[in-house]
């Protein structure tokens, strides 16, 4: 048999930029802390990490590794968790009522960069692309379709040796910069047969990968500036279906401190073992990223899932430009996304990307990129020329997932897709993940400052007299509020209610009578407001004063006509 055994070297630079909305920082606070540790199980599976943090706040990025410790060994993942600011809001009721003035919409959120496996594969129909779909699954759980001729793999699920880890700090661009370096390495790696079992030498020339080396390269610093804010009228809906009604307002400029990380990575792998029979070899290096977010438990009363991922896209989207020219993308909320939990799906049809750029956002900012260049440099051998190949990027599927983490669950939109490099004896290819989530300043103030209503009685006018048999109009319809709040009115003569409308009518007893209207704006402010006016019994024709009067003078005539007659 023509075997061909070859050192196939691949050298990749990765940069994510991280940024997230940092409280208080001064000069000196801007350096960037390193920490190492290992994380639990139940978060990405566990595994050791290498960690830049923010110097305050709660952003921080990570390389995530497995180890000899894991009975499931951890791929090598990049994550990054941060507050993202979706939005800037004023909040009102179901009533319309204003109750904030301006708060944040922020969201946690996380990224998630895993690099999972390698897969040979034979270029048949020389696009330089794999025909290749798979399940979010390990590789080595045979979960992928392929079109082409796949012949084996090598999982990056290992147990990797770490180097120390070297410190440097550099100014750049008037921007002090922290770098954090270390190798992950790997070696004697074992074939996992894929595809055709009757195409694939079992084991050729030595039957292992002989040793990949990922070099990461942390690059943090902190910028500061400004940023036009997309804000919104955030209006509760009430009754049995609830939700959220959106209505997009006037931008406005904010303060943004940035926190931003880049990871260079540079990968090296040595002594892969081509399969003889492959006559156009490719290696995809199989990638997922997963872009999402976690609820800000402060949120839960006035949010949902409407508002925050379709409204907002919180969830995250994916976009793409195909090789047509046509742009394209995976996004969080369209609900004809499969989730993370099922099989390689075979109406995915792998895509070869028109552009070197993804992009991540949501509804305003690009959270994250993923860029490379399409020249790669190849040698057939030590002594050979070097010559250019060219490496593509191709998305496989999107998915819908749930992230149940010990820091709680997340959910957002995974991006299954590969990086695609030629086989030769030496492969230097320097393309660039970069990630910018953002967490802006802006001010959260409450309901603004409250006014008490006017109340007025416009009827009856203050004194008048009334008849019994009359109905009193109350009338407090003239009653205003300076903001606008609905009133309440309460209607009382000493103890005893009268009504609670702006009018009111009503018969009233003989007397003289107090009567009150004490009216409520429901934020604390109240007035009232008072009338007098009396009833009085009606006279009896015949009686009275008048008639006392004339009755008395009827009797003075006739008692001087009596005397004259005498």
């Amino acid at each position: 048999m023509d075997m061909r055994l070859r050192n196939y070297t691949v050298m990749v630079a990765v940069a994510l930029i991280v940024t997230s909305g940092l409280a208080g920082l001064c000069a000196g606070d801007d350096t960037p802390i390193r920490e190492d540790g290992a994380f639990p199980k139940d978060f990405l599976g566990g595994g050791d990490y290498v960690m830049a943090k923010a110097p305050s706040g709660d952003s921080w990025i990570a390389v995530v590794y497995g180890t000899g410790n894991q009975t499931v060994k951890s791929p090598i993942t990049i994550v990054a968790m941060w507050n993202r600011t979706l939005a800037g809001a004023e909040r009102h009721d179901s009533d319309g009522k204003l109750l904030n003035r301006s708060m944040p919409v922020n969201v946690r959120s996380i990224l998630v960069h895993q690099y999972e496996a390698l897969i040979e594969f034979n270029d048949s129909n020389g696009d330089g692309i794999g025909n290749i779909v798979r399940s979010p699954q390990p590789v080595a759980a045979g979960e992928l379709i392929a079109r082409e001729p796949v012949y084996k793999a090598v999982s990056l699920r290992q147990a990797w040796t770490r180097d120390t880890v070297q410190e440097s700090t550099t100014m750049e661009n008037g921007t002090l910069t922290k770098t954090f370096s270390f190798n992950l390495t790997a070696t004697d790696l074992e074939y996992i047969v894929v595809g055709d079992k009757s195409l694939v030498n079992a084991s050729p020339g030595d039957g292992k990968l002989n040793r990949i080396t990922f070099g990461f390269h942390l690059k943090v610093f902190i910028t500061r500036g400004v940023v036009s804010v997309p804000f919104y009228n955030l209006t509760w809906v009430g009754g049995p279906s609830g939700g959220i009604s959106l209505t997009r307002v006037p931008d406005r400029t904010c303060n943004v401190t940035t926190y931003s990380a880049r990871v260079k990575t540079d990968h090296t792998l040595e002594g892969w073992d081509l399969e003889s029979q492959n006559t156009n070899p490719r290696v995809v290096l199989e990638t997922g990223t997963r872009l999402g977010m976690r609820l800000s438990p402060s949120l839960m009363e006035y949010t949902n899932d409407t508002y925050l991922i379709k409204g907002l896209k919180g969830g995250g989207s994916m976009n793409y430009t195909t090789e047509g020219g046509k742009p394209a993308n995976a996004d969080s909320s369209t609900d004809t996304l499969k989730p993370d939990t099922g099989p390689a799906d075979a109406n995915d049809t792998p895509i070869k990307t028109g552009t070197n750029e993804l992009t991540l956002a949501d509804s305003w900012q690009r959270c994250g990129r993923f860029s490379w260049v399409s020249d790669v440099t190849t040698m057939e051998n030590a002594t050979a020329t070097p010559g250019t190949g060219q490496a593509f990027f191709e998305v496989q599927g999107a998915r819908k997932f749930n992230l149940d983490t010990d820091r709680g669950v997340y959910f957002g939109v995974l991006l299954l897709g590969g990086l695609s490099y030629p086989g030769a004896w030496k492969v230097v290819h320097d393309p660039e993940i970069g990630v910018e989530m953002g967490g802006v300043d802006i001010p959260y103030f409450g309901p603004p400052e409250n006014h008490p209503p006017t109340a007025r009685i416009t009827s009856p006018p203050a004194g008048k007299q009334f008849k019994p048999s009359d109905t009193v109009k109350l009338d407090g319809s003239s009653c205003s509020d300076p903001d606008g709040d609905n009133i309440s009115y309460v209607w009382m003569e000493g103890v005893k209610s009268l009504g609670t409308g702006a009018i009111v009518t009503k018969k009233f007893g003989e007397g003289t009578h107090r009567v009150s209207l004490t009216i409520h704006d429901g934020r604390g402010g109240f007035d009232t407001a008072l009338v007098n006016f009396t009833v009085r019994k009606e006279s009896t024709p015949g009686f009275g004063t008048a008639a006392a009067a004339s009755a008395f003078l009827a009797a003075v005539v006739l008692a001087a006509v009596w005397r004259r007659r005498r």
